[in-house]
């Protein structure tokens, strides 16, 4: 059997046998990192959510866990046996400027994208005089 980060994911939410790692060969699919976001990703439909739960925990004692085993064997055994629920990947949402807006919501949009206020945004395309229309452009695409 091909053992995945789902896998793993699979093990420790819902059917917890913490055997995938008794072959040495898993050890390398095995991403403590990736495998906490995930995990913290979990929210039942009653609004129940493991992100506190791992702040808690985890987070706090990540010095604590040397090898990828140690992971592995913690997370198995503190995070409850959940019911199966399908994990959705949270994305940032893309903001996407229309070309065809003025001027102000270009460095509106850059101040916020590049966190200075929009008096840096405008001193800058008037020093280094930055074509405002390249800008929409490249926004657009």
């Amino acid at each position: 059997m091909i053992v995945t980060l789902y896998s793993f994911l699979n093990d420790i939410l819902y059917k917890k046998t913490g055997k995938l790692l008794d072959k040495k060969e898993n050890e390398a699919e095995l991403k403590p990192f990736m495998l906490q976001r995930w995990i913290s990703m979990y929210k039942s439909k009653s609004g129940y959510s493991l992100i506190k739960f791992l702040n808690q925990t985890t987070n706090k004692l990540y010095k604590a866990f040397e090898t990828k085993e140690s992971w592995y064997r913690i997370l198995s055994v503190i995070v409850p046996k959940l019911r199966y629920e399908k994990l959705s990947y949270v994305k940032k949402k893309q903001v996407s400027i229309d070309p065809k807006k003025n001027i102000d919501d270009v460095i509106e949009y850059l101040a916020k994208d590049k966190m200075i206020s929009k008096r840096e945004v405008r001193l800058y395309i008037e020093e280094y005089g930055v074509n405002i229309d390249a800008v929409k452009r490249s926004l657009r695409s």
